[in-house]
């Protein structure tokens, strides 16, 4: 005889056929358990463990309806129920079909093994669908909690969020978004972007939508209005998002910058006026030195006494060096820099300027192109201005060939002026240290300030040494 591990309870008052079904069933290997009423059904049912499957005279369960021995079944739905029928009844009470997990004859024999084993596969069956639509909804709400948790994080930021797809239509936004327009989420979602901005906002933001969806990740700011019309600057970030080989469409990340923009604004019309102001303070120093500059040359002219002139002339040399300074930094842009090869070449000039009558001389200008603070350049034009002064009066004058160079260089962060002539060099037993003369005093200190050396040799004339780091 075949086991198959099943246990039916049989509920049939007629002994004769109940005899004759447990017969029929345990010959297929089933298990069975015999009752006569539906209450000996439910204590079975209480009492005994490991039953599968309930076989009962339909007559007995519609007489019980009600009941609570009747109610105890129709609650266990996940035990098969196989009603018994005397005949083929053409109706079926409505409490016993809604348990019902198949129907047989009485004394049909091989069918009633057939209806039990079709409600055994039903049951499985259902088991299965039941245990795969559970987890079908513990995973729909595991989604929905999920969904609800990432929108409660993605309204929860003021950064406006969007996802575009590639027919520029809104697919979804956060609330930032959507309240930013004055509308809501759903509102906002399906609309295309030229139906929620401004037509010039959205023709000037459409080229970076094109870069987007052609796979390109894309900032940019642009100019806009919020929901009560104001004018605002926002920053925008596109990034493509690929599906399949393929841009699906972007996701838009949008930061209003209106506050950093008019700060950003103030600050340039700050700087505007500091810098228009800064040029009127240059032009009058700029006069001045020249009126100064007038003032002592016509002194020097006036003047019988040589030295008195020479005097002057220094004096006025130094105040030309400062006036090319300002002449620089009058048609400047750059306060801070300016080119050291523009200002030397043309402080050069114009010291040589002055002594062009008196003096044939040639000038070599070997200047690389780089830039130095103003302050620096002040400082340098001085000690050039000093020693192409002494080279000039007191070395190359008188001479058919007379040649000054002067050279600046820059490597890396070491800087070097040299200022050499062909003249007759220094006294016999000069001692720079020694010297009482104002402009080697000037040039010692100038060095020292820029936390320099400077060195004087002779031979073939006079060369002249500066050397600091920037």
């Amino acid at each position: 005889m075949p086991e198959n591990n099943k246990t039916i309870l049989l509920v049939d008052d007629e002994f004769v056929s109940a005899a004759a079904e447990k017969a029929q069933l345990e010959s297929r290997g089933y298990a069975l358990i015999t009752v006569s009423a539906v209450e000996s059904a439910a204590e079975a049912l209480e009492m005994v463990p490991g039953i599968d499957l309930v076989l009962m005279d339909i007559r007995l369960y519609e007489r019980a309806h009600g009941s609570p021995a009747a109610g105890l079944i129709a609650k266990k739905r996940e035990l098969p129920v196989v009603f018994l029928l005397s005949d083929t009844q053409s109706e079926i009470a409505e409490n016993a079909a809604k348990i019902s997990s198949g129907y047989a004859l009485k004394g049909s024999g091989a069918a009633l093994a057939a209806s039990v084993e079709a409600a055994f596969s039903l049951s499985e069956t259902n088991g299965r669908l039941s245990a795969e639509l559970a987890c079908c909804r513990r995973s729909e709400d595991e989604l929905r909690a999920r969904d609800e948790n990432l929108t409660l994080m993605v309204d929860g930021v003021r950064t406006l969020l969007t996802y575009i797809d590639s027919d520029l239509r809104f697919v979804r936004v956060n609330k930032s978004y959507a309240d930013w327009y004055g509308l809501s989420v759903n509102e906002v979602a399906g609309k295309k972007i030229s139906d929620v901005l401004a037509k010039d906002v959205y023709e000037r933001a459409l080229p970076n939508y094109q870069k987007a969806l052609s796979g390109e990740t894309v900032y940019f700011e642009n100019r806009t209005l919020d929901k009560n019309g104001n004018e605002s600057y926002v920053s925008v970030t596109l990034m493509p998002h690929f599906r399949g080989g393929r841009v699906a469409g972007f996701f838009g990340s949008i930061a209003d910058i209106t506050a950093r923009r008019k700060a950003e604004e103030e600050i340039k019309r700050q700087l505007a006026e500091k810098e228009t102001l800064l040029k009127e303070v240059h032009h009058r120093i700029r006069n001045n030195i020249t009126a100064i500059s007038g003032i002592l040359s016509f002194q020097a002219q006036s003047s019988g006494s040589a030295e008195v002139k020479n005097a002057l002339t220094d004096s006025i040399a130094r105040i030309k060096s400062m006036c090319v300074l300002y002449d620089k930094l009058l048609i400047s842009d750059e306060y801070k820099e300016l080119s050291a090869k523009t200002y030397i070449e043309s402080l050069v000039d114009t010291i040589a300027g002055l002594f062009s009558e008196n003096i044939k001389i040639t000038v070599d200008k070997s200047v690389a192109d780089f830039n130095l603070s103003s302050k620096i350049l002040f400082s340098i034009g001085i000690i050039i201005n000093e020693l192409f002064t002494n080279a000039m009066k007191y070395r190359v004058a008188g001479s058919e060939s007379g040649r000054i160079k002067v050279y600046l260089d820059r490597v890396e962060n070491h800087v070097t002026l040299i200022v050499k002539d062909n003249g007759r060099g220094l006294p016999e037993g000069f001692d720079i240290d020694k010297s009482n003369g104002f402009g080697f005093r000037l040039v010692e200190m100038i060095t020292q300030q820029l936390n320099g050396t400077y060195t004087i040799k002779s031979g073939g004339g006079t060369e002249s040494t500066l050397k600091f780091d920037i």
